[in-house]
């Protein structure tokens, strides 16, 4: 297995994306087997506490859901300008 989908495959282990159990098992052993990989898997379990503790998902406020609405909301005046711009 490349050293790149191992990394993938203890990413997924840390955040609990992995779901299948042979495969749980295969990294479990994988980590315990090698120390490079249990480094690794330790940093990344620190990296994703931090960040878990650190910083909450907060519900973005409603002025600023409007106001970015307002920006992404095409305008008859927008549409017609940019086709008037692309067909001639």
């Amino acid at each position: 297995m490349s050293q790149e989908k191992i990394n993938e495959l203890i990413t997924s282990y840390v955040d609990g994306e992995l779901t299948d159990p042979s495969k749980v098992n295969e990294i479990k052993e994988l980590i315990e087997k090698d120390r490079n990989l249990k480094f690794d898997y330790n940093v990344q379990l620190f990296i994703k506490s931090i960040v878990t503790n650190r910083f909450k998902i907060q519900p973005t406020p409603e002025e600023v859901r409007k106001k970015v609405i307002r920006k992404i909301k095409p305008s008859k005046n927008f549409l017609t300008a940019f086709l008037s711009r692309v067909l001639f």
